[in-house]
């Protein structure tokens, strides 16, 4: 892969990260938002980086090992989403927090 096909890949997929956010509006308060958010970015980066590979150049690798670095790169997303922005803590009925 050239350095322009590179940089080319980069722009789409940036293109498509900021469309993602734009639609979904990930923060704090949209947790539900803000963890698809965390998952689709980098399913985005490293499905189009193989995608422009496989156009270009073929890849030499395995099914099972570039869809499979695909998906946990999509999974470390959302797992870094639960520590960055943890589950609220659930309130009792009587409005006291649980422990």
């Amino acid at each position: 892969m050239t350095p322009l096909i590179a940089t080319l890949m980069g722009f789409g997929v940036g293109l498509v990260v900021d469309v993602i956010a734009t639609l979904l509006r990930p923060s704090e308060t949209r947790i539900l938002e803000y963890r698809a958010f965390a998952t689709l970015m980098p399913l985005a980066f490293w499905g189009g980086h193989f995608l422009v590979r496989a156009l270009g150049v073929g890849i030499d690798l395995e099914l099972e090992l570039w869809t499979g670095a695909t998906v946990m790169a999509a999974l470390a997303g959302l797992t870094l989403s639960v520590l960055a922005v943890p589950p609220a803590n659930p309130r009792l009925e009587d409005g006291s927090q649980a422990i």
